[in-house]
């Protein structure tokens, strides 16, 4: 049968069910199926005349749908059903014509006439052209249906739907000929061309969501090199634009997909992509350096530099040109590379602050190479060469810290320690200074140390904070822009915040790389939101609320309305959650001790400026550890660390230092608690659970013991005595660090009556705190009056009234002004206790009855 005759069959019967399609579903699902059956068909593809098509024969793009039908009149068909029915918000109308393409895609590439020969494939493709039109024309319409199945899902399109149409249009920028995307691309405009990229970036984020998914790394699988190429040849097609306008907004578009692929496992596609970027550095170079592209810039230095670190040496290669080119431009686009020297050394101390265990010798031996061949490198200058060296000096000095940074890693109080020393090393380089506080950030959160990492973030967002009281004070709100307003609300999440404060010169005299992104109101909502995120983990919902009040702030002065909403609601989820944290007494805060080590080289690796021996820390640990769990970890990890023989001294005797073998290493753990005597209960109050476990630097040890010796009595009191030692801490906890060095120690010794006098005391303030409890913690109301008033279960107050107040005791057991002392204590002992007695009543009225049995 003649071609025309059966193409003027199909084309009648498609006619005829034109009119029917939005009223009659079996009349449009005949019509699906009839298309699909002619899909099906053995000679489908000569059927369609696969010829290539000439773009210059038409003058506009919309002429191309009808020029198609004309010439492959069943794949135009096809494609023209696709477009009509895109934007139809029932599924069952909309995905047939997707899927029919994407199976028909399939077939030509497995098909042994086709499949495998590259020129019939292109001729191939050529006939679903107007696809690509199709899917960049419709992006928008696309993006909205794939957001919309947020919502509803029976409407929206769905991630396999959003697959098929990725498939395919991988597939056509596969085979389509070179020549005919540049022609179209030349034709497109501006708003069509990002269409374009961001198609590109709709399947690279489906790559990435499969990697995700898949628990793999992204690899060079064929999709990457299909979008690489189709990358590199639209940046070709459009140099002479991105040449001669430096704001080009399709630039970033380009930086932020060559940023996905630069994440790919593979070395081989890695080099292939770096010899691209090269060029693509040249062509945008002018948009690269402008101010508001700092970001962009600093990522892509950032991997050039951790590409140097690869071990396949053609990749370093190409690593190393891209950073040398960056430099290059540097210096052509502002007459210096200062930028890059800040940028670099802030990419540089990040790579090296990413993995603590990491020896970076490759990286190391790049930086080298680069300086050995500075002066050979063609049209350098004298001028260019030696700041290209001053840079690389530069990098060498900060690489100083990768070696005792790599040799304590299994030690992670330690290596917290000196990524902290090196953020002070740069209180005069603020960008430098977050670099490493942002590292350690990441350090913490693998190391299950929660409340520090939440502190890093913190002293991160208040030292931006600090940046734009500084610069630009009318961005904040009034709360917030004088910097003793500022300090008032965030030291109620960190307690240290006023010894970590910049000085305003540090901003002044820091290089022109605190203007980025996260130098910005917006990084330090991501901050705050980040903070509020781990809190959450660790059950910490004063310090969530906290938190989320400075976002409030900053929000409303801003004048987010929608995020305030969102972030209002959330501050009373939150709220409610901390109530019934506190009703149920579910707060759990941690456990601290008190741990000395003995021996010089514990300090080899650190800042040691007085050449001490010992050296004493009060470490934080979670609740769960007891002090024979936190014995077993640090023998772990100092059998792991040292080649020399560690031992752990009982906790229950003094330590001679002369008298320990220098030879060796010794530790000692002291279970220790929060002291809170002597401080100023205004400036300080500690009536919550949480005040009792926030912004702690002084930490009592207590050793019981009987005047003359033998075991421990509980019931002679008169004998009791008690040493005690305080511990001060150069900071509070929480901090950047889950240990802190102790500063100073005081040691005391207890009288009986002093000891029964303490214990009141102790016994009065939890009253205090248990009273003012909102809400009451009844469980421990209870327990502590049982204890007190139930003489049967502990020796109580009555016993120290028997021995102490009685007439007969002896004024060297019982001076008179100590035995007024008790007295006052114990009155106001026993008025609390009523107090408590009368809560408690009104709690077991309140309490709902139970039934006798009958």
């Amino acid at each position: 049968m003649d071609r025309g005759v059966v193409f003027k069959i199909i084309h009648q019967y498609l006619q005829s069910s034109q009119a029917k399609t939005n009223n009659d579903m079996k009349e449009f699902f005949a019509r699906t199926s009839f298309l699909r059956i002619l899909s099906d068909y053995e000679n489908y593809v000569p059927l369609n005349l696969p010829l290539d098509l000439d773009l210059k024969l038409t003058s506009e793009l919309s002429d191309i749908s009808s020029l198609f039908l004309k010439r492959h009149f069943i794949a135009g068909t096809l494609v023209h059903e696709l477009g009509a029915t895109v934007d139809v918000w029932d599924r069952s109308l909309r995905e047939p014509h997707i899927t029919i393409l994407r199976n028909i895609f399939r077939k030509h590439e497995l098909d042994s006439r086709y499949g495998g020969h590259h020129n019939i494939m292109t001729a191939i493709a050529g006939t679903y052209f107007p696809f690509l039109l199709v899917a960049v024309h419709k992006y928008k319409i696309i993006k909205s249906m794939v957001e919309r199945n947020q919502v509803d899902p029976k409407e929206g399109m769905a991630e396999t739907e959003v697959q098929k149409w990725q498939t395919c249009f991988l597939w056509m920028l596969k085979y389509t000929k070179p020549s005919l995307l540049k022609r179209w691309w030349k034709k497109e405009t501006l708003t069509m061309k990002e269409n374009v990229l961001a198609w590109l970036k709709l399947i690279c984020l489906g790559l990435l969501a499969h990697d995700k998914k898949t628990d793999s790394q992204p690899t060079s699988s064929e999709p990457h090199r299909i979008i690489l190429s189709t990358l590199v040849l639209f940046v070709h097609v459009n140099t002479k634009a991105f040449t001669k306008r430096a704001d080009h907004p399709l630039i970033p578009l380009i930086f932020d997909l060559l940023k996905f692929l630069m994440g790919s496992s593979s070395d081989s596609f890695l080099t292939l992509t770096c010899l691209h970027l090269r060029s693509i550095i040249t062509i945008c170079r002018k948009c690269l350096f402008l101010p508001h592209n700092t970001t962009m810039l600093r990522e892509l230095t950032y991997d050039a530099l951790r590409l140097c670190d690869s071990l396949y040496k053609p990749l370093r290669v190409t690593a190393s040109g891209i950073f040398y080119i960056l430099l290059k431009s540097n210096y052509l686009e502002r007459g210096n590379i200062r930028r890059l020297r800040h940028l670099a050394t802030v990419a540089f101390a990040k790579f090296l602050g990413s993995d603590a265990k990491k020896h970076y010798t490759e990286l190391l031996l790049s930086l080298g190479s680069l300086k050995e061949e500075s002066h050979r490198r063609e049209g350098s200058t004298p001028d260019f060469q030696e700041e290209m060296i001053e840079v690389l000096d530069r990098l060498s000095e900060i690489s100083k810290y990768e070696k005792t940074i790599a040799h304590n890693w299994v030690d992670e109080e330690m290596t917290a320690d000196i990524y902290v020393d090196i953020s002070d090393d740069y209180r005069d380089s603020p960008d430098l200074r977050l670099t490493w506080l942002d590292n350690l950030a990441v350090l913490q959160v693998q190391n299950g140390n929660i409340d520090e990492a939440v502190q890093c973030k913190i002293t991160i967002a208040f030292t931006i904070l600090q940046y734009l009281q500084w610069k630009t004070p009318k961005l904040l709100p009034v709360e917030l822009r004088d910097p003793s307003g500022a300090t008032l609300y965030f030291s109620r999440i960190s307690p240290n915040l006023s010894d970590l404060r910049l000085p305003a010169e540090a901003f002044a005299e820091d290089e022109a790389g605190s203007v980025g992104q996260t130098w910005s109101i917006e990084g330090i909502l991501d901050l705050l939101e980040d903070s509020v995120t781990l809190l959450k983990r660790e059950s910490r919902y004063q310090q969530c609320l906290d938190v989320m009040l400075i976002t409030l702030l900053l929000l409303r002065h801003r004048q987010k309305y929608e995020l305030l909403l969102k972030w209002s609601d959330q501050h009373k989820a939150m709220t409610q959650e901390y109530i019934n944290t506190i009703r149920d007494e579910k707060e759990i805060f941690s456990r601290y001790y008190r741990i000395t080590f003995y021996g010089r080289r514990w300090f080899s690796d650190v800042i040691n400026p007085h050449n001490s021996e010992v050296k004493s820390y009060i470490y934080k640990k979670k609740f769960k550890l007891t002090i024979g769990d936190v014995a077993k970890q640090l023998m772990k990890i100092f059998n792991a660390k040292f080649s020399c023989e560690v031992v752990n001294l009982p906790n229950n005797k003094e330590v001679d230092p002369s008298s320990l073998d220098p030879n060796q290493l010794y530790f000692q753990i002291v279970a220790v608690q929060p002291y809170f005597v002597g401080e100023d209960p205004e400036a300080h109050p500690r009536d919550t659970f949480f005040e009792r476990n926030f912004n702690i630097s002084r930490f009592i040890s207590e050793v019981p013991f009987m005047s003359g010796g033998g075991k421990f009595d509980e019931g002679d009191v008169s004998r009791h005595l008690k040493k005690k030692t305080i511990y001060t801490t150069g900071r509070g906890f929480p901090h950047l660090t889950s240990r802190i060095e102790i500063v100073s120690i005081e040691h005391n010794t207890l009288t009986p009556i002093e000891c029964a006098i303490e214990a009141l005391q102790g016994r009065v303030a939890t009253f205090k705190a248990e009273i003012k409890a909102k809400p009451l913690r009844k469980n421990q109301l209870r327990a502590l009056l049982t204890g007190t008033l139930a003489v049967s279960v502990n020796v109580g107050p009555l016993r120290f009234c028997e021995v102490f107040l009685d007439d007969k005791a002896s004024l060297e057991m019982s001076p008179l002004p100590l035995r007024e002392t008790l007295r006052t204590v114990m009155a106001e002992m026993i008025i609390l206790a009523l107090q408590g007695l009368d809560i408690n009543e009104v709690l077991v009225q309140s309490e709902p009855q139970q039934q006798p049995a009958q």
